[in-house]
């Protein structure tokens, strides 16, 4: 599988398309609509839906371009439906660009997404939000904004919480293999050995 990583909008959100020959998906499209197509026509990819890992403003700014130039699903957790909804929960207003999302389906916690004969997990990773997830897939971890490398998200906005955080990374992600490969929603690759050994917010 291709990875291809954009970073998109003022807040250095890291956006990415995962594709398997000509069909591809999209997780977290910040912003910055066009650089993300761009991408797309370049490598001639033809996105089938769009995951969140969760519904902050700088992380769904160019969800509702993409769905309606290439007609395509949104995924999200069940219980980020109201702050997917509402652009001061969001904190997309406050943020500068207020943006609400609907999306198309919901998934649960341990739900199997299906790609080209890959299967995503679903981890529900509640803390910076309530409704937070991670996805697992082929010794990849897509953080979204529970892990970063060497830190987390913070959980002082909108759901957050920080005795759930620190719950979902410990009994969650921690159980993951060590060389598991983390893609956070900002900055650097990581992997899970090196999190557990070196992350102040784990253990």
């Amino acid at each position: 599988m291709e990875i291809y990583s954009i970073i998109t909008n003022g807040f250095q959100e890291n956006t990415y398309i995962f594709a398997k020959g000509k069909n591809a998906f999209i997780v977290d499209p910040g912003g910055d609509f066009e650089k993300i197509v761009q991408v797309l026509e370049v490598q001639n990819l033809q996105p089938q839906f769009i995951l969140l890992t969760h519904g902050h403003g700088d992380h769904i700014g160019a969800v509702n371009q993409l769905r309606d130039k290439y007609n395509i699903k949104v995924y999200a957790h069940r219980l980020e439906k109201e702050l997917l909804e509402d652009t001061d929960l969001n904190v997309s207003k406050m943020l500068g660009n207020p943006v609400t999302v609907e999306a198309d389906l919901f998934f649960e916690d341990k739900d199997i997404i299906d790609f080209e004969g890959e299967k995503i997990e679903v981890i529900h990773t509640p803390g910076h939000t309530m409704g937070g997830v991670c996805f697992y897939f082929n010794d990849i971890l897509v953080s979204g904004d529970t892990l970063f490398r060497g830190s987390v998200g913070r959980s002082d906005l909108a759901t957050g919480n920080m005795s759930q955080l620190i719950d979902s990374l410990n009994n969650k992600l921690m159980k993951l293999p060590d060389e598991t490969k983390v893609l956070p929603g900002h900055g650097q690759i990581s992997t899970i050995v090196f999190e557990r050994e070196n992350n102040p917010y784990i253990g």
